[in-house]
């Protein structure tokens, strides 16, 4: 963890998982969308879920991680619902 992906068919069997130990939001939103433009040919045809578990950076303030209306329509396309879990900074 931080991203893990899953198959949206309720199994939730494990396809990946991403940034381990990095729990800061936008360098989790770019390995993600590094990650499926390197694998969206090979996700399963029952989509999939990208639970990105986060912290907020104790130095904070303001801005942060950014998911381009492209990253989106890539996302939407190949069928991946993304999901935002926020955990305590002492994680």
């Amino acid at each position: 963890m931080p991203i893990r992906i899953d198959k949206d068919d309720g199994s939730f069997e494990g396809i990946a998982l991403l940034c381990d130990g990095d729990w800061e939001l936008p360098s989790q939103l770019y390995a993600l969308e590094s990650w499926l433009t390197d694998n969206a040919a090979s996700l399963p045809d029952c989509g999939a879920i990208a639970d990105i578990g986060f912290s907020m950076r104790p130095d904070a303030s303001g801005g942060g991680g950014v998911l381009s209306a492209e990253a989106m329509r890539r996302f939407a396309d190949a069928g991946v619902s993304i999901w935002f879990s926020e955990y305590p900074p002492s994680v």
